[in-house]
């Protein structure tokens, strides 16, 4: 059996050996006899490895064991390279990243608690970079380079820092892996960063302590390129030492989606769980390591005067502290707990905990399980002195045993107020590694775009009836304009194949004509532009308003729509600017804020003037500027969307020709007008293998992608059966008629396509549950297409709740499903639900429906 429990694991390709698998197993007391390894995951048996962080299909191991529990082994390789292929990977990833990012040795890959160098290493991968992480050889058994994510290899090579140029090269404050001339070393070829995450003190540092301090002392600015700090108190640490400029602030994050996707299954209770959760008490929560550094006179006082309350405590034991925790009925150890399977666990507490004993340790920290709180949606209660904790208004925090007690019970009753939990949601993704990331890679891309003369004349780069120009008036515009946000707007939308020039009216322009980026320019006059492109957007800048008058004061804008970007002062030109610039036949004029909006109708007498919202993300904005652009003048037909219309009207003819379907009489007219964009969203998506279609009324969607891509997966979740049999038996669809709300859909595996249009209106409860279970239904590349009524002009239902605040989370209650509009979104609340369930928008479009507008949106998984 033992033979065969290696073969198998090798076949599979799990990283590592037969033997710390089988070590995995004993840590966590299963009686480890191997019935089969198979694909794909079925969530429905004990057992179950769910892999994270691989890309590839996950490995399911059933295991018999009196103890149940879901043991996950390291990362499945995307790819491994032998130990002298360096030179490969970097001519084969270098050129589609920013640059190299190397993770000095600090902890391998493959420990039980999942840590900020790993998080931030995938982080940064999905930033851009290339990535390395060095790894010595404790946990891990890496021989070469084994890629566990997209463009992040775990290396055994430590030789990489010395040998490689121009690389940015993490080194961490706990680490004592090099010595102070060592890093000299690598700072001759290579850029160091210090992450400094901790005061270097002999709870944490132990024997260490010495070398850490020696390193510290050793970073200055002749010595240190960055200084990453990760508490703000300890930002004074460095004050003096370094100028500030090299210090960035980055503190820790949330890998958000591993923990609410795996939380919204209805698991197997963990064995380690059942006599706690039997008692039918409020747990309270902490998983972290059992270190000196927490207070064990105050969880003994806590813990004696609530037994109401069951306490659990999850983590490592580091020098002695768990000997320390309290021994009575109401306190559980439960040992270490594999990060994989962690939230398995965390999900059944009601409240969790942070209890640091004072001083230094608790006022520099930045717990990174705090935002693993948030994403669980887990009331906190903290020490109080730690400051990077109660930073936020959401944490609770006691400094004493009998406040703490009392703030325990706050926030037990605040685990019931689902607003409270929307709340700690919004916090999780405000603070994923992702943000963590982009703050990292900010500071490294310090240089921004320069100025270039044009090698064509701007009018032969823009020329042509066929070319989409927006032409941006601004009042100056140097290097730091170009690092704002309505540059990143111009970057967004000359994706989208529009040409972007920033007309500059100031009086110090730079004369001529310069290019800033591809598709992007510069010029100090636009005429001889406007005289060969008449299909343009004017947006005009609120600092371009007081010079307004420099090139385009007797222009009339008939032709393209106008943005106007005021607030404040500026509004106090907008009258008189409207007046000069706006023609009567112009259509549509977009504004960026709500005062600007008032005038333009005020003056001009308009009806219908689209707001753009000034979202956090300028990505955001530009891409519902584009799409109200291409909306308002681009007609959209297909000839092949009629063809798939007709073989359906086909079947249904087929099917009973005594009856003329409702597809026939009304849908199959009225769905044209539903498609645009998402048509051109479905052949633009390159290759797609598999489908779901969720909520597919007539089946139109999915048999046009069926048309476009060799699927060899194709399923249907509708709790309504409009489509026809024949269809179905056809195209070998595998058909079922659920609830997505209510309903698991784990075992039907992964799809490059999932098309979830008409739907989300019609949805019950509060969406996000929903939305993560669809995105755990995609592919690590699928994309997701949804579509809904834009209440914006449907206007907003009110026949079921007052807003969408008073929508109900589901929680397994029991109720009628209503089939109707239970909330019309508006684009605002649209963005905001797709982003607290940690979605990626890559295109926003509108489509003209049957009844009035619908906001459709191209997602895929950050």
């Amino acid at each position: 059996m033992k033979k065969k429990f290696n073969q198998h694991l090798k076949q599979r390709g799990v990283i590592g050996t037969a033997k710390r698998f089988k070590q995995c197993l004993d840590e966590n007391g299963l009686d480890y006899t191997v019935k089969q390894i198979f694909k794909p995951i079925d969530k429905n048996q004990n057992g179950i490895v769910v892999e994270q962080h691989s890309t590839l299909e996950e490995t399911k191991i059933v295991v018999e064991s009196n103890t149940p529990q879901r043991i996950v082994p390291r990362p499945t390789a995307l790819r491994k390279y032998p130990f002298n292929a360096l030179d490969t990977i970097l001519e084969l990833r270098l050129p589609e990243c920013k640059g190299v990012f190397i993770q000095a040795p600090v902890i391998d890959w493959e420990v039980p608690l999942f840590q900020r160098p790993q998080h931030m290493s995938i982080a940064m991968a999905d930033a851009g970079y290339l990535v390395f992480y060095i790894s010595s050889n404790v946990y891990d058994i890496v021989d070469g380079f084994i890629e566990v994510y997209p463009n992040l290899f775990v290396t055994n090579r430590t030789d990489l820092p010395f040998i490689l140029e121009g690389a940015y090269v993490s080194v961490y404050s706990t680490s004592s892996a090099y010595t102070t001339a060592n890093l000299s070393d690598i700072r001759k070829k290579n850029k160091i960063i210090y992450e400094y995450i901790d005061h270097i003190d002999p709870q944490i540092s132990g024997m260490a302590t010495e070398t850490l301090e020696k390193q510290f002392n050793y970073f200055n600015d002749e010595t240190v390129d960055i200084v990453a700090i990760s508490g703000r108190a300890l930002i004074e640490d460095f004050k003096g030492k370094v100028s500030d400029d090299k210090i960035v602030y980055v503190p820790n994050g949330v890998e958000f989606e591993h923990y609410q996707s795996l939380i919204q299954y209805n698991e197997v209770l963990p064995a380690l769980l059942e006599p706690i959760v039997a008692k039918q008490k409020p747990i309270v929560g902490y998983f972290g390591a059992l270190a000196p550094w927490l207070w064990y006179d105050l969880i003994d006082k806590v813990t004696l005067n609530m037994p109401e309350y069951e306490f659990i405590f999850i983590g490592p034991d580091y020098y002695g502290g768990v000997e320390r925790l309290p021994t009575r009925e109401n306190v559980h150890y439960l040992g270490t707990i594999d990060y994989k399977t962690l939230p398995h666990y965390a999900k059944y507490f009601d409240v969790a905990i942070i209890p640091f004993s004072p001083g230094q340790i608790a006022k520099t920290t930045s717990p990174l399980k705090l935002f693993e709180y948030f994403a669980l949606q887990k009331p906190v209660v903290v020490t109080s002195e730690m400051q990077e904790c109660v930073a936020f208004k959401e944490v609770l925090s006691g400094d004493s045993a009998e406040n703490f007690i009392r703030q325990i019970n706050n926030a037990y009753l605040l685990s019931k107020d689902q607003q409270f939990k929307k709340d700690l949601l919004a916090r999780a993704l405000e603070n994923s590694w992702k943000m963590r990331a982009k703050a990292l890679s900010k500071r490294i891309l310090q240089e921004g775009p320069s100025f270039a003369k044009t090698t064509l004349p701007l009018k032969e780069l823009v020329g042509g009836v066929n070319n989409r120009l927006i032409v941006h008036v601004v009042n100056g515009i140097d290097s730091t304009y170009l690092e704002s946000r309505a540059f990143k707007v111009a970057q967004r939308l000359i994706k989208s194949k529009y040409t972007y020039v920033f007309y500059d009216v100031s009086p110090d322009a730079r004369l001529g004509e310069y290019v800033l980026g591809e598709g992007i320019y510069l010029a100090s006059s636009i005429e001889t532009i406007i005289s060969v492109n008449k299909n343009f957007t004017y947006i005009i800048d609120k600092n371009g308003v007081d010079s307004i008058e420099n090139g385009i004061s007797d222009v009339k804008i008939n032709k393209g729509l106008v943005v106007f970007q005021y607030e404040g002062e500026s509004l106090l030109n907008a009258n008189s600017l409207v007046n000069r610039l706006i023609s009567d036949e112009l259509n549509i004029v977009i504004t960026i804020s709500r005062q600007a909006t008032e005038i333009v109708k005020t003056v001009r007498n308009y009806n219908y003037c689209e707001i753009i919202e000034r979202h956090n993300d300028a990505n955001i904005s530009a891409l519902k500027l584009k799409a109200i652009i291409e909306f308002n003048h681009y007609d959209y037909t297909s000839a092949q969307l009629e063809e798939v219309q007709n073989e359906i009207l086909d079947i249904y003819r087929k099917d009973d020709p005594t009856i003329v379907s409702y597809y026939e009489l009304a849908y199959k007219e009225a769905e044209k007008n539903y498609w645009y964009p998402v048509l051109d969203w479905i052949d633009s998506l390159g290759e797609v293998k598999s489908a779901i279609d969720i909520g597919a009324a007539y089946g139109t969607l999915l048999l046009y992608a069926m048309k476009r891509y060799p699927i060899n997966k194709s399923v249907v979740i509708d709790p309504v059966g409009y489509m026809s049999k024949t269809y179905i038996e056809r195209y070998n669809i595998g058909f079922y008629t659920k609830d997505i709300e209510k309903d698991n859909f784990s075992d039907l595996g992964k799809f490059d396509l999932v098309l979830f249009t008409e739907v989300l209106e019609h949805l019950n409860f509060y969406p996000v549950s929903t939305l993560l279970k669809i995105k755990s239904l995609l592919s690590p590349k699928g994309k997701l297409i949804i579509s809904t009524p834009d209440s914006q002009e449907w206007g907003i239902t009110t026949k079921y709740y007052n807003s969408l605040e008073e929508v109900p989370v589901f929680n397994n209650q029991v109720q009628p499903w209503i089939d109707d509009h239970i909330w019309q979104y508006s684009f605002d609340e649209f963005i905001k639900v797709i982003g607290e369930a940690g979605f990626e928008v890559l295109d926003v479009g509108f489509s003209k429906g049957g009844i009035a507008r619908h906001t459709c949106l191209l997602l895929q998984a950050k």
